[in-house]
């Protein structure tokens, strides 16, 4: 909507900044009010995007703000093997003889 906005009001602004311009000073405001008309034209737009943009940052930070205030607890149980032991991390010597990417990286590396 502000995008479309700023195009609507540089593209009025166009016409209407000269004629006010020419109703106040004449020519010479005439000129002045083309110069702001063209300006405006790029101006407006700009300014709808740049405040479109503002609009949906600040709906993600509001977003972010609330998802943060919320605790975040657990999101799934642990992972349990035999006998319900937790898992114990792989050593490096267990992924590099169990993984055979590792195994190549380390073929690759020692050539």
């Amino acid at each position: 909507e502000r995008v479309w906005r700023g195009v609507s009001d540089g593209i009025t602004g166009i016409v209407v900044r000269p004629m006010q311009g020419a109703q106040k000073d004449g020519v010479p405001g005439f000129l002045v009010g083309l110069g702001q008309g063209v300006v405006g034209v790029v101006a407006n737009p700009v300014a709808g995007a740049f405040g479109a943009v503002s609009t949906v940052a600040d709906s993600v930070d509001q977003n972010l703000r609330y998802w943060d205030q919320r605790p975040m607890g657990r999101r799934r149980e642990p992972r349990t093997g035999r006998q319900c032991r937790l898992l114990r991390p792989l050593t490096r010597l267990q992924l590099e003889e169990n993984i055979p990417s590792a195994q190549k990286v380390k073929e690759t590396k020692s050539t």
